[in-house]
């Protein structure tokens, strides 16, 4: 078959982006025509894809308040010559399906397919904050043939927001690729550290972390807190952790190319976020072999089973997260035996070509529907 991917986000770095790429990829891989289309930035800096056709447009988005007058200007004067481009290349193309993976400000471009079967992956939960933001995902959400979602905390979300959708949708989360995580590690620039790995922003719950580690510093005298990132909060998470005598390292932005190395030289991975749709980290983690301790928040717990594949704690509770972060420390028989339950799930449930097989799966199945229809 040939597949339209819509992706704004088309490139390397965070979830939405990297199921973008990896389902181009996995799709070609087996043997189905793929394109895609997305911003001019993302057209020019992606990483080209043997067999994947990128189509650059400027893509408006539509802005969630009716009142924001200046971006509903923007959004009038730019949203037709796009929608123009985008139906263009659909009737060009032909293609036999549309994935669109993409936040609900771009969603309205669902209606440029009028002729071809159009799904949705749903990446976030986002509530929404009016009754226009409300009018145009339930708009969206009904011109879509069939509506995936990367948690079932996100989907029961959309679900109450949306009950019309119940009938056709479901949940697929994003893979991960094996192989890059299998790499061997370099050696470590420092002793034994525990590795966070995120935007230094509110959501994720870096300086819950600090505090935590503050608790057990004295406890664990050998081992160093390593985060890596950046964000509008790394330098007042700097000052936050000033007083802990250069126990707290901070890498900065990471490169993509060495984070399987950062993670498989870790002592195992922490996951403080105060909210998280899925979280894809905690996937990395199982695929490079590592224990995980994260937040019992949203859709941290469909990844990461407490127990068996890591340590569940409550959202925003320094002391419990102090507490899980000892406990790993000082077992490695008991991080070691996570690690290998991890790693043994990211085979068998998160690999990309799982995940894509899913997909074309319910493609072909809604292929045969709209066929026996007409």
């Amino acid at each position: 078959m040939k597949i339209l991917l819509f992706s704004p986000f088309h490139s390397t770095l965070g979830g939405m982006e990297q199921a973008s790429q990896n389902l181009a990829r996995k799709f070609v891989s087996l043997d189905h025509q793929t394109l895609v289309i997305t911003t001019p930035d993302h057209a020019r800096a992606a990483p080209s894809i043997p067999g994947v056709e990128v189509h650059g447009v400027p893509l408006a988005k539509m802005p969630r308040r009716l009142r924001r007058l200046s971006r509903m200007g923007r959004y009038l004067r730019d949203f037709p010559a796009s929608a123009r481009a985008v139906r263009s290349i659909a009737a060009s193309e032909r293609p036999d399906i549309v994935l669109m993976i993409c936040q609900r400000n771009r969603g309205v471009y669902a209606t440029c397919f009028p002729d071809t079967a159009v799904t949705a992956t749903l990446q976030n939960s986002t509530p929404a904050v009016t009754a226009f933001d409300l009018w145009n995902l339930r708009r969206w959400l009904g011109r879509c043939d069939w509506i995936f979602s990367a948690s079932e905390y996100t989907l029961n979300d959309t679900i109450r927001e949306v009950p019309e959708i119940q009938r056709r949708c479901e949940s697929v989360p994003n893979g991960v690729d094996l192989e890059f995580f299998e790499t061997d590690a370099s050696p470590r620039e420092t002793g034994p550290y525990i590795f966070f790995i995120g935007r230094m922003v509110f959501q994720k719950g870096a300086d819950i972390l600090i505090e935590a580690f503050r608790k057990i510093e004295k406890e664990v005298p050998d081992i160093h807190l390593l985060m890596a990132g950046d964000g509008e909060d790394l330098e007042r998470l700097r000052h936050q952790a000033s007083d802990l005598s250069g126990r707290v390292l901070f890498h900065g932005a990471a490169k993509r190319e060495i984070v399987p190395s950062l993670i498989r030289n870790s002592l195992f991975l922490v996951v403080p976020s105060r909210f998280e749709p899925l979280g894809i980290v905690n996937i990395e983690a199982m695929a490079a072999g590592k224990a995980v301790v994260a937040s019992r928040v949203d859709g941290i717990p469909e990844v990461v089973a407490d127990g068996e594949t890591g340590l569940l704690v409550p959202p925003e509770d320094p002391d419990a997260l102090a507490e899980a972060i000892l406990r790993l420390a000082r077992d490695s028989s008991l991080r070691e035996e996570m690690a290998q339950k991890g790693r043994i799930r990211a085979k068998a449930e998160f690999t990309w070509e799982t995940i894509a097989k899913r997909y074309l799966d319910r493609f072909e199945s809604l292929l045969k529907s709209r066929s026996m229809a007409h």
